[in-house]
């Protein structure tokens, strides 16, 4: 069977040996526990409907693919700014999206057809739209600089990276860049602040993101000479509203802002 994996009489075999045995040894009885699970839960619960953010991981694609099988109706919902990853499959009977953009960006990458994509909104960004219409005050920037500690006189650069899993072999960030994608955003990010002066950095980790520890080591190795705060739990509209410039991967940061 190796002869199978020959490439120009060379043997890829051992460089997909491992990935070989994580499939069979690992993630293949994980997918049957997981359709198992499923199988029992959405008859126990006589489902009818299961709605679940972008089908990413294996959890949910296998819970769709489950329910498909099983005749249950199923939905995959916008979980923020559309890629690519996104618009390649057609796993949920319906997807939907957060407004009439992404639904006409779904239709003109995709094969779906009109009635595959429904518009139902964004219950995150239309409560900002609801605090804009009551003219509800957002914390000032005052406030935001002394929870922090950050005098008033800095310009605030706001970096809003992905969350990501480290592992040996890196991991993945928002389940579709690579954790060196976030290294190489996070020194754009260093170069163009360093030197600068009256500027604060500040780091806002995603609400799943565990890496505090590895931005800190990231921006002391890089010798950065600005002050610089890493924040998790400060709502991310705080700190848009008192930024002056905010730099972000494809995030829907970019959307709040």
């Amino acid at each position: 069977q190796n002869r199978l994996f020959v490439y120009a009489g060379y043997s890829l075999f051992p460089l997909l040996e491992e990935k070989f045995q994580y499939l069979s040894h690992q993630l293949l009885p994980q997918l049957q526990n997981y359709v198992g699970a499923f199988k029992r839960l959405i008859s126990k619960q006589q489902v009818s409907l299961i709605v679940i953010d972008e089908a990413i991981s294996y959890f949910a694609r296998t819970l769709l693919l489950t329910a498909r099988s099983l005749g249950v109706r199923s939905c995959e919902y916008q979980d923020g700014v559309i890629g690519s990853y996104f618009l390649q499959r057609e796993i949920a009977d319906k997807n939907l999206v957060w407004g009439n953009f992404f639904k006409t960006r779904c239709l003109e990458e995709t094969n779906f057809s009109p009635d595959h994509v429904a518009v139902v909104g964004s219950p995150h960004l239309e409560k900002e739209f609801a605090r804009q219409s009551t003219h509800k005050k957002l914390p000032d920037r005052f406030w935001v600089c002394r929870k922090l500690g950050i005098p008033v006189t800095e310009k605030i650069i706001l970096f809003t990276p992905h969350a990501f899993h480290k592992g040996s072999r890196g991991g993945l960030i928002g389940g579709h860049l690579q954790r060196s994608e976030a290294e190489e955003m996070l020194r754009a990010v260093i170069q163009a602040v360093v030197g600068k002066e009256n500027v604060h950095l500040i780091v806002k980790l995603h609400h799943g993101d565990h890496n505090t520890q590895f931005y800190q080591e990231e921006l002391v190795k890089a010798k950065v000479k600005i002050p610089f705060s890493l924040v998790r739990e400060m709502p991310i509209l705080f700190l848009i509203h008192a930024a002056d410039v905010l730099a972000s991967p494809l995030s829907t940061a970019i959307l709040e802002a």
